[in-house]
């Protein structure tokens, strides 16, 4: 697999395609060009594999964000006020 290669085709993938995965995890094929299966956490995602006929080996895992979703580290802040985050905000 070329990192560069699968980036580049994921990085083409128009966005009304993009759009029926927002806020879902992913798996992409392994050159980037179709996502092959989709859930809303890592368990459904490999299930999906899994039914689809797919090894954890032949997949690339992602999240797909909502475009006004930021990503910071692990956390995913989506307009959540101070009182809503279950974390230390200090």
């Amino acid at each position: 697999m070329n990192l560069d290669d699968h980036y580049r085709n994921r990085n083409a993938l128009p966005e009304e395609e993009l759009k029926k995965y927002y806020g879902k995890h992913v798996a992409w094929s392994l050159d980037g060009t179709r996502i092959v299966a989709s859930g809303e956490d890592d368990f459904e995602v490999f299930k999906a594999i899994e039914a689809a006929g797919y090894t954890s080996d032949q997949v690339v895992l992602s999240y797909i964000p909502f475009p006004d979703e930021i990503i910071l580290g692990r956390w995913s802040l989506l307009g959540l006020e101070e009182d809503e985050c279950d974390f230390p905000t200090e």
